[in-house]
C-alpha cells in the first residue's frame, strides 16, 4: 500500500515535471517521457514486481496532463509495459547494451502504437512521433537514469 502511494506520488511529480517544466528546456521542440523512462527502469531493475497498477498510475496523469483522448496513454503504457516484461523474461541478461537496444524498440512501440490509435479512432488529437531527435533525447535520459541507479547500487553495497 505505501509502495503503491509513493508511485502515485512519484508518477505525478514526474508529469507535472514534463508537462509545465520541461516544455520549457525543449531541445527541437521535444520534451523526455519521463513517466515511460522511470517505468522502464523500474522494469530493467526489477523483474519480479508487478508493474501493472504503477503502469496505470503513470498512463492516468499522462492522460489527465495531456489533451488527448482519455484512457489513450495508460492503455498504450500498460501495453508497452506487458510487452517488456516478456521481453525480458526472453533475454534475462541484464547489460547496457539490452538496455539501449530494448529501450530504442519498447519507444519505437509505444509511439508507433499512438500512430495506429489515430488511425483507428480517426483522431488528430493523439500525438506521436518517431523523429530520431525524440528517440535520442528519451535515450539521454533513460542512459542518464541507467547511471544513476547504477551508481545508487553500488553506494549502497558499500555501505
Amino acid at each position: 500500500m505505501v509502495k503503491n502511494f509513493l508511485f502515485l506520488l512519484i508518477f505525478f511529480l514526474l508529469s507535472l515535471i514534463e508537462q509545465s517544466f520541461l516544455v520549457h528546456f525543449s531541445f527541437a521542440n521535444f520534451t523526455p517521457h519521463l513517466i515511460f523512462i522511470a517505468m522502464f527502469l523500474l522494469i530493467f531493475f526489477d523483474l519480479k514486481e508487478d508493474w501493472v497498477l504503477p503502469a496505470l498510475f503513470g498512463g492516468f496523469f499522462l492522460d489527465v496532463f495531456s489533451g488527448g483522448i482519455f484512457g489513450i496513454k495508460t492503455l498504450n503504457l500498460v501495453f508497452v509495459i506487458l510487452f517488456l516484461r516478456f521481453v525480458w523474461s526472453l533475454i534475462r541478461q541484464k547489460s547496457f547494451f539490452w538496455f539501449i537496444f530494448i529501450f530504442l524498440l519498447a519507444l519505437l512501440l509505444y509511439n508507433f502504437s499512438f500512430f495506429l490509435f489515430k488511425i483507428c479512432f480517426k483522431r488528430s488529437l493523439i500525438s506521436f512521433n518517431l523523429e530520431p531527435v525524440s528517440l535520442i533525447y528519451n535515450l539521454i535520459f533513460a542512459i542518464l537514469g541507467f547511471l544513476f541507479y547504477e551508481i545508487f547500487l553500488s553506494l549502497k553495497k558499500r555501505f
